[in-house]
C-alpha cells in the first residue's frame, strides 16, 4: 500500500538515494548504456553536486511510503544565491525531477513557500518552461537570461 506524497528536507545522507532515482529515472529515457553514462557527467544531480546541494537545507524529497519504505517520487535541488541581479536573497533551483505534475507542482510549491517563510526575495528556476507549466496560481516572470522567476517579497517596479 502507498501513502499519499510527502516533501522533507534532503540532508547529506540521502545522497545514494537521490542519485539511484535520478539514475533510474535517467535509464528509462536513455536505453543506450554509453549515452547513459555521458549524461551522468555532465547531470545536475551528479555526486560532486549532490554533495554541494545535499548540505544546503534548501533541497527537497518527495516521497511515498510503500511496504514501510520510503520510496522517492521527486527530488528538487536548491541553493541561496546572494547579490544576483541587485537582489540579495535569491534561491536558485537547479534542478527539478519528478513522476508526475501533481508532484512537480508540490515540489514547486514547497520551495515557494519555504522562502517566503525565510524572508527570501526571488526564486529562479533554470527551466523556465518547466517552472511555468508548474507553477499554476504563484505568479512568476522569464528573465532575459531565460529563467523563471518567482517574487516571494512584494517589490518595487
Amino acid at each position: 500500500m502507498s501513502s499519499s506524497p510527502q516533501v522533507r528536507i534532503l540532508r547529506p545522507e540521502d545522497l545514494e538515494k537521490v542519485l539511484a532515482y535520478a539514475q533510474s529515472r535517467l535509464h528509462k529515457q536513455i536505453q543506450d548504456p554509453m549515452e547513459q553514462q555521458f549524461a551522468e557527467w555532465s547531470a545536475p544531480w551528479r555526486n560532486e553536486s549532490l554533495q554541494h546541494y545535499l548540505g544546503t537545507g534548501w533541497s527537497f524529497a518527495a516521497s511515498e511510503t510503500q511496504n514501510g519504505q520510503e520510496q522517492f517520487v521527486g527530488f528538487v535541488l536548491a541553493q541561496p544565491l546572494l547579490f544576483i541581479r541587485s537582489f540579495t536573497q535569491t534561491i536558485w533551483v537547479e534542478h527539478l525531477d519528478f513522476e508526475n505534475e501533481n508532484i512537480g507542482q508540490m515540489l514547486v510549491e514547497t520551495v515557494y513557500r519555504w522562502s517566503r517563510d525565510k524572508h527570501m526575495q526571488k526564486v529562479v528556476f533554470t527551466d523556465a518552461e518547466q517552472a511555468a507549466a508548474l507553477s499554476g496560481p504563484i505568479a512568476g516572470t522569464r528573465t532575459r537570461e531565460g529563467w523563471w522567476e518567482l517574487a516571494t517579497t512584494r517589490m518595487k517596479s
